[in-house]
């Protein structure tokens, strides 16, 4: 029966090691938000340049991934949330710590702005389709002009000048490139590979906020903001819910449901009795316009009769356009 072995370490971890261990426990204690990034192929000024825009505003911390998970594994009781950052922890990765005075989407989205051009060289994977188009290329007639067409390009020197004849792919997104690709891509100026810090996620408070939601422009977040209030506000009113927000709409809706209620059924009302009338008068109009003059005289008269008998029961109902109706 074969008996599994257990590796022990016998030599003391160096004190370097476990200072930075330390600090970086301390760091995922003391702050409910961070951003990891990755920083691979990043040239160190630009590094530096992170951390002199960050100075006193956030902690850059730079820790590797072993050391990374040690510091989850001892909070794990503590802070056991950590726990769904494990899968994350790889390639280079690097840290802001933020207070909470900072908006972390903000400087995620000014971490990505620091774009650098890699240099050109063979063997590296391509990473999109380089497709040279018909047309001047700007260059004058010269040794190029034999890369270029060793490289299998249909070219012409007109006036001195180099133009590709035909539309070219010298390469395709996943392939590998090769010394001549790379020649007729420095030839032409051509340089797809770039460096930058690549935002890998926004810890907040446990919560786990992806590069994808992470970057997105905020005039976007405000425009699905306001398109969900809307719609909440619709669908409120529509439902008569109480809301605090939503309230004098509610009632100003029921005040002109009710006021409509009471034209339709002819209830005499301060608010409604003009209403009512006036509607009246805009039927007996338009009965007259079609020959039902006596009819609408009568009606008209039958009205004034009515009023004079409501300004007597309740003067109040009647307002100084009634009355002018009245006396007319």
């Amino acid at each position: 029966m074969s008996q599994r072995l257990l590796y022990v370490r016998r030599k003391p971890y160096p004190e370097r090691k476990v200072r930075q261990l330390r600090e970086f426990m301390e760091l995922l204690r003391k702050y409910k938000r961070f951003i990891i990034f990755k920083f691979e192929n990043i040239p160190a000024p630009v590094m530096q340049e992170i951390r002199t825009q960050l100075w006193g505003r956030a902690v850059v911390k730079v820790i590797k991934n072993t050391l990374a998970r040690k510091a989850i594994e001892f909070l794990s009781n503590e802070k056991p949330e950590l726990r769904k950052l494990l899968p994350y922890l790889k390639g280079m990765n690097a840290y802001i710590f933020l207070p909470d005075s900072e908006d972390p989407f903000e400087i995620a989205r000014w971490l990505e702005t620091f774009r650098v051009k890699l240099p050109l060289r063979p063997g590296l994977i391509c990473p999109i389709d380089i497709i040279i188009p018909r047309g001047p290329t700007g260059l004058r007639a010269g040794p190029e002009t034999s890369e270029l067409r060793a490289a299998g390009m249909d070219i012409r020197v007109i006036d001195g000048e180099i133009f590709v004849w035909k539309e070219f792919v010298l390469a395709r997104k996943g392939e590998r490139l090769s010394d001549r690709q790379v020649k007729v891509m420095k030839i032409l100026d051509i340089n797809p590979f770039e460096a930058w810090p690549r935002v890998e996620l926004i810890w907040d408070d446990g919560v786990i906020i992806p590069r994808d939601i992470a970057l997105r422009p905020k005039e976007e977040w405000e425009k699905e903001v306001e398109e969900a209030l809307k719609s909440a506000i619709n669908l409120a009113v529509n439902a008569y819910f109480p809301a605090p927000e939503i309230a004098e709409v509610v009632a100003r809706l029921a005040y002109l449901h009710a006021l409509n209620i009471a034209i339709e059924a002819g209830i005499p009302t301060p608010e409604s009795a003009e209403l009512i009338v006036t509607r009246a008068l805009t039927v007996a109009r338009l009965l007259a316009d079609h020959g039902f003059e006596l009819a609408v005289a009568q009606a008209i008269q039958l009205v004034k009769e009515v009023l004079k008998e409501v300004s007597k029961q309740k003067p109040d109902l009647i307002t100084e356009e009634l009355k002018k109706l009245i006396e007319a």
